[in-house]
């Protein structure tokens, strides 16, 4: 499953109590329309987490990476590479 799908599903079921009516298409803004508030956010980002094997340093969790659909994509894609291009995931801890 693509990464879009997998963040609308989760955003449909998790966030949105698999409301249809609400339009989630790629480049909608999550947060400036109202459908990510801080919580929900928060639950997106374990989610990510979680989902693609990456843990995000503080510097990395900034809203425009989570603004639409299609750029959580390319966030988590970035994340993914730099773990590649590292040999491991960097922890904060």
């Amino acid at each position: 499953m693509s990464i879009n799908l997998t963040v609308e599903n989760f955003i449909r079921n998790e966030i949105l109590f698999e409301d249809t009516s609400i339009d989630l298409s790629p480049d909608r803004d999550l947060i400036g329309s109202g459908i990510l508030d801080s919580l929900a956010l928060l639950r997106l980002i374990v989610f990510v987490e979680e989902s693609y094997g990456i843990v995000l340093e503080q510097e990395d969790i900034d809203v425009r990476n989570f603004q639409t659909i299609n750029r959580i994509n390319e966030f988590v894609k970035e994340q993914q590479s730099r773990v590649q291009k590292n040999g491991s995931i960097k922890s904060s801890l």
